[in-house]
């Protein structure tokens, strides 16, 4: 971790926003640009109270800015100078003080201009911070090349302080970083080749150039020692970014072009053998897409004009994805071509038997496509209708599922939000939920269906639903509502139910659902605002005995970039999100968490303790699959490619161009 320890003097510390308490030498800031005027800037000490809640392994980079304090070997004549010496003795101190009662797990380094180091291509000592060559020892410090001493490149001279350089550090800038790494890996890295210490390199933002160092890095004639420890980078975007980027070098996560000209894309995890007792690596996913280039040739086609099975008029087709391993290679083939042009927004599938799967593809209309697909090659079409919903109005919002056996219809209505629930082959209504009829529930309160003063101009242009049900009893099952909603503000709404039903079509009487440790809860019934963006899409799953919810949305915002992170007038956590064109959000936790959250009726931030919140440069989503593989959940999306001019202006990460569909893969913290 990297921090930046800015200087201020004494009659800047003291002022009505700040109040430092200091001595008359004036104090440290955390900030990485230059200090701007009422502004609450976080100190040293904020530092240290958190390390004390965290008990973690950890390395800190302590980046000073000041002015050069030396002339030559001795310290410049300047209270300013001696001042700032006197803070940085203390802030020593205490580090040394918090490793030793950290038995050694938390560490500090010198970075900045507490360093020895100093002026570009340089092999005279003079011009060097030499008056530090051997203050603040025994901590050690970053070396920058070309700016720190060329000779400290090769040497540990204790003379000049070369021994103090220890770790490589180096940008990471379009053009120039390039000769950097190249020149340097020609040179065998000098006396880092055999160091203990990570390679760093900072602030890359395009993944070209973080795959270009990572190349150049495994290029070389690697050591054992190298092999093991690797490199780092400093970066201020999210993690999983960054591993996305290098995916493909580092078989830890994916990223990989699939199709070009095809887009909305639809991912669904195919399990073929959920056998609890056999451990199977093999990981196989059917994709749903179309094809746009087919679709502008054929613009006035109508759905009439061919009905032969397997035809590529519609631009619709499946596919199939093999991989041997997770975040391994994967293998295409085309399964079959779809002979209805459809408005789709979901795609689900529902295991019969051994090989046969049900495919339920549900279009925005309220019609929804059968299909049964007998593993591995044959897809049959079974069966096409439309919901016969008598209330259904021109405004209505259509989007169903097969979800355990059985088809979830969500539907949105004259100002009315329901939800249905049918058996899988549609020939009995087993039980049908009407989230806005309270005598139906009446031992729970389904207010979110009423429209209230915080949403009066409620309009939604997409609507999402995932529930995962699970069995209490032969009759009786649980189940658990996640639903979200976008309007065409870019505005999303959420609300989250635990509902205990039964075959009879009643729900459990109060007594019995109340003695239920995971019924009765959520978010006071509301219809919460959560984020800011549109297409929301969800993933319940449960695992020893929690259930886990995966959300996502399209449009969203991004926290975590070079401008925000830097920027002092704003705290992250106050950020007010706004709509940023091809940014995927997303959102990770248990059950538990999400109730928490709800709760709180705010918006997503970063700073949120109960649900994980952060966001993927990408482009759109449509589903996404959430798996359990080798004792870890993973993300796995498939994505149309894009970059939007905003993000560069935001300094934002920037992914590789691709006109078509990324899958991206990730571990979830």
């Amino acid at each position: 971790m990297k921090i930046d320890l800015s200087y201020l003097p004494s009659s800047e510390c003291n002022n009505e926003l700040l109040q430092i308490k200091e001595d008359g030498h004036g104090c440290f800031v955390l900030s990485h640009d230059s200090l701007q005027p009422n502004i609450l800037y976080s100190t040293p000490n904020d530092l240290f109270d958190f390390l004390d809640l965290q008990p973690f392994n950890i390395s800190i980079t302590l980046c000073f800015k000041f002015e050069n304090p030396c002339e030559g070997e001795k310290l410049k004549d300047s209270q300013n100078v001696r001042n700032w010496i006197y803070l940085v003795d203390q802030i020593v101190e205490q580090t040394q003080q918090i490793s030793k009662d950290s038995d050694g797990r938390i560490e500090f380094i010198l970075d900045g201009i507490a360093t020895p180091g100093g002026k570009m291509i340089s092999f005279n000592e003079n011009s060097f911070r030499m008056c530090l060559a051997n203050r603040w020892r025994p901590l050690i410090s970053t070396y920058i090349f070309p700016f720190d001493p060329l000779n400290a490149l090769t040497s540990n001279s204790e003379q000049y302080g070369y021994d103090r350089f220890q770790i490589l550090n180096l940008p990471v800038y379009p053009i120039f970083s390039a000769i950097i790494t190249d020149t340097l890996q020609k040179m065998h890295y000098g006396k880092f080749f055999n160091n203990t210490y990570p390679f760093l390199f900072w602030q890359p933002r395009h993944q070209s150039l973080v795959l270009h160092t990572c190349q150049t890095y495994l290029n070389g004639n690697l050591n054992e020692v190298q092999k093991k420890i690797g490199i780092r980078f400093a970066i201020n975007y999210e993690p999983s970014q960054l591993e996305i980027f290098i995916g493909r070098l580092t078989g830890r996560s994916w990223n990989l072009q699939l199709l070009k000209n095809h887009n909305s894309p639809f991912l669904q995890e195919l399990v073929i053998n959920d056998s609890k007792n056999v451990q199977d690596d093999n990981i196989q996913f059917l994709l749903l897409s179309k094809n746009n280039e087919l679709e502008k040739k054929n613009p006035e086609r109508n759905d009439n004009d061919n009905d032969n099975d397997n035809d590529d008029q519609s631009g619709w087709r499946f596919s199939l994805l093999k991989s041997e391993n997770i975040y391994g290679k994967i293998e295409q083939s085309t399964l079959f071509y779809l002979n209805k042009d459809i408005n789709l927004n979901s795609f689900s599938i529902q295991k019969l038997e051994k090989n046969k799967y049900l495919l339920f593809l549900s279009g925005k209309n309220c019609e929804y496509f059968i299909y049964q697909y007998n593993y591995p090659n044959e897809i049959i079409f079974l069966q096409a209708s439309t919901f016969n919903n008598a209330d259904l109005k021109n405004d209505t919002l259509c989007i169903s599922k097969i979800i355990d056996s059985q088809i979830i219809q969500a539907y949105y209505s004259g100002g009315l939000f329901k939800v249905r629930i049918w058996n899988y082959n549609l020939i009995d209504n087993q039980f049908d939920i009407l989230l806005e009829d309270k005598k139906i529930f009446n031992n729970l309160d389904f207010s979110l269906l009423n429209h209230n003063d915080e949403i009066e101009d409620f309009n939604p242009t997409s609507l999402e639903i995932s529930a995962i049900n699970q069995n209490i009893k032969q009759n009786s099952h649980k189940l658990t509502l996640f639903l979200a909603t976008s309007n065409n503000k870019n505005e999303i709404f959420g609300t989250l139910k635990s509902l205990i039903v039964n075959n009879e079509d009643e729900i459990n009487n109060e007594d019995e659902i109340n003695n239920e440790d995971e019924t009765n809860r959520g978010n006071d019934d509301k219809l919460v605002k959560i984020a800011i963006g549109s297409d929301p899409k969800i993933q319940l799953k449960s695992k020893n005995n929690k259930i886990f919810i995966l959300y996502t949305n399209n449009n969203g915002y991004v926290f975590f970039n070079d401008k925000n992170t830097k920027r002092a007038d704003q705290l992250l956590c106050d950020h007010k999100p706004y709509s940023i064109p091809d940014v995927i959000n997303y959102g990770w936790g248990e059950l538990k968490g999400w109730e928490a959250f709800l709760a709180k009726g705010k918006l997503f931030n970063p700073c949120e303790n109960d649900v994980y919140f952060s966001s993927i440069m990408g482009g759109e989503i449509h589903s996404t699959s959430l798996l359990w593989k080798n004792d870890k959940w993973r993300s796995v999306y498939v994505h149309t490619g894009a970059m939007h001019p905003e993000w560069e202006s935001l300094e934002c990460p920037i992914p590789l161009p691709f006109e078509g569909l990324m899958l991206n893969g990730f571990n979830l913290p």
